[in-house]
Parts: C-alpha cells; sequence; structure tokens
C-alpha cells in the first residue's frame, strides 16, 4: 500500500533517533551478559572439584574450593542484578523517549485527523 515506505522510513528514522544513541550502554549490557554467562559455566567445574575434595579427604583444596565456588556464585549474582538494573534503564529511556515523540505527534495532529 502508499504508505508503507513511508511507514518503513519513520520506523528506521525512530529506531536511529532512539535507539542508537544508547550504544554504549547496549555494549556495556552485552559485556554484562557475556560475562555472566562466562562467569556462571565455571559453577559446575568447581562443583565437580569439590565433591573430588571430598572424596579424597582433601581438606585444604575442599576449603580453596568451597571459597572459590562462593566467590563465584556472588559474582554470577552480582552481574546479574547489574545485567538486570541496566537493562531496565536502557528500556525506561527508550520508552520514555517513544513516548515523548508519541504525544508530540498526538499533540500535532488537526482536529479533523483526530476525528477519524
Amino acid at each position: 500500500y502508499p504508505g508503507k515506505k513511508r511507514l518503513m522510513k519513520k520506523s528506521r528514522e525512530l529506531i536511529k533517533a532512539h535507539f542508537f544513541k544508547y550504544k554504549l550502554l547496549f555494549g556495556v549490557l552485552l559485556l554484562l551478559i557475556i560475562a555472566g554467562i562466562i562467569t556462571d559455566s565455571v559453577n559446575p567445574y568447581l562443583y565437580g572439584k569439590i565433591i573430588d575434595s571430598v572424596i579424597q579427604n582433601d581438606l585444604h583444596t575442599l576449603k580453596k574450593n568451597l571459597l572459590l565456588f562462593f566467590m563465584v556464585s556472588v559474582l554470577v549474582q552480582i552481574l546479574g542484578i547489574l545485567e538486570t538494573t541496566l537493562g531496565k534503564i536502557i528500556t525506561i529511556r527508550i520508552e520514555n523517549s517513544l513516548k515523548t515523540v508519541l504525544y508530540e505527534l498526538v499533540l500535532a495532529m488537526n482536529c479533523r485527523e483526530q476525528e477519524k
């Protein structure tokens, strides 16, 4: 239909205006996600080491692995909290930016267009 190209152009402009200005935050969010995945992947390995230490009755290695497991688990939780918080910040900023544009467009409409 005739307005499709105009709508697609407007959509691209909105994406450029509202999403691309947060490139840095998206990059940081991506790094947080990757760091969280990598850090969380270490947990099964450490858990296995803890089990091995229990079986071998190696108390020194067990303490070391338990401490390391605890630290990695806390780090995973911290990264998850940061990821969630940053994701919500980005979402709220983009949503508010888009709402502002939408409200401006509604206020700029002619009375005849509102009656349709």
